[in-house]
């Protein structure tokens, strides 16, 4: 049986989440391509209060450790000791769009 949820998150839990260093990208995940335009693109959605659509997330466990990099560090190695003391989740979708959330509001 499947265990999938909707939930609504606020962009405000989003960022939050981000600062605490909650969301990791797979390292099968592509690249982050979008450029500054798309960015911008994105914040004025934003602004508007246009959807931007939903993101796709995974809860980390013990049984399935990917190899994964934080939004705010280069590069984070999962064998290795850390702090798991709150859930992190993977980003399976939206990771343009959440790295740019990032950009916009914690550079």
């Amino acid at each position: 049986m499947s265990n999938i949820q909707n939930i609504d998150i606020s962009l405000h839990e989003i960022v939050k989440n981000i600062s605490k260093d909650m969301y990791l990208i797979p390292k099968f995940q592509r690249d982050f391509v979008w450029n500054t335009k798309d960015i911008i693109d994105l914040g004025d959605s934003i602004i508007r209060g246009y959807p931007i659509s939903s993101l796709l997330i995974m809860p980390q466990n013990g049984s399935l450790r990917v190899g994964a990099h934080s939004l705010l560090k280069e590069d984070l190695s999962l064998n290795s000791n850390q702090d798991d003391s709150e859930t992190k989740f993977y980003i399976l979708d939206g990771q343009q769009r959440i790295t740019s959330i990032s950009k916009l509001f914690l550079s």
